[in-house]
C-alpha cells in the first residue's frame, strides 16, 4: 500500500537548464489508481488487478522520469498482477530491473522493494531457479528483520524462504524456518 502522507501534490525534480529545479506534480489521479488497483484481490480478480496496475504504471510512467522510484514501484505491482495470470517470464522482466532502483531510493521505499523481492521470490521459486527464490527470500527477510518488528509479513517472508529451501531439497532449513513463521504467528 502506498505511503498515506504523499497525497495529492507530490514535487518532481527535474533537471533545467540551470541546474535542478523543482516542479510540482499532481498526483492525486495516481493516488486513486493505486488505491483502486490495491482494493482488488489479485488472486480472486486476476485480471483486473493487472489492469489496475497497469493504469497506475501508466500514470506514473506521464508523471515522473523512467528511473524514479514510483514508476518502479508500480512495475513492481504490475509484476505480481502479471504472476497472477500466469506471465512469469514477463512478470520476471518487469520487476528484475525495478528492484535496484527500490533498493537505493531509501526508507520512503523499502516496503516497495521488499515486497518486490517476495514477488521475485515466488516467480523464481515457480520457475524451479532455487538460487535466485533463495537469494530473493533472503534478502526479503533480512530487510524485514531490520525493520525491528515482527508482524504477519515478517511470518509471511520467513514461510517463503522455508518454502523454498524445501523445493531447493533443503529439509532441515525448512522445517526451522517453518518453525520459526509459525512462533512469530502466534505471538501475533
Amino acid at each position: 500500500m502506498r505511503m498515506a502522507w504523499v497525497t495529492g501534490v507530490a514535487l518532481l525534480l527535474a533537471a533545467g537548464s540551470s541546474g535542478v529545479e523543482a516542479k510540482r506534480v499532481d498526483s492525486s489521479r495516481l493516488d486513486q489508481l493505486i488505491s483502486a488497483a490495491d482494493a482488488i484481490d489479485n488472486g480472486a480478480e486476476p485480471a483486473r488487478y493487472l489492469a489496475a496496475t497497469q493504469a497506475a504504471l501508466d500514470e506514473a510512467k506521464r508523471l515522473y522520469p523512467a528511473d524514479s522510484p514510483e514508476v518502479a514501484a508500480r512495475q513492481a505491482d504490475v509484476a505480481m498482477g502479471l504472476a497472477s495470470t500466469s506471465k512469469f517470464d514477463e512478470a520476471i522482466a518487469m520487476i528484475t530491473p525495478a528492484l535496484p532502483r527500490l533498493e537505493k531510493a531509501g526508507p520512503r521505499w523499502r516496503n516497495a522493494w521488499l515486497k518486490g523481492l517476495g514477488t521475485l521470490g515466488f516467480l523464481s521459486n515457480f520457475k524451479g531457479d532455487h538460487a535466485k527464490a533463495l537469494s530473493a527470500y533472503t534478502a526479503e527477510v533480512s530487510g524485514r528483520r531490520a525493520i525491528g518488528r515482527e508482524d504477519t509479513e515478517l511470518a509471511t517472508a520467513i514461510s517463503n524462504l522455508g518454502a523454498a529451501h524445501w523445493t531447493a531439497g533443503e529439509a532441515n532449513d525448512a522445517l526451522t524456518l517453518n518453525a520459526e513463521a509459525i512462533a512469530i504467528g502466534e505471538r501475533l
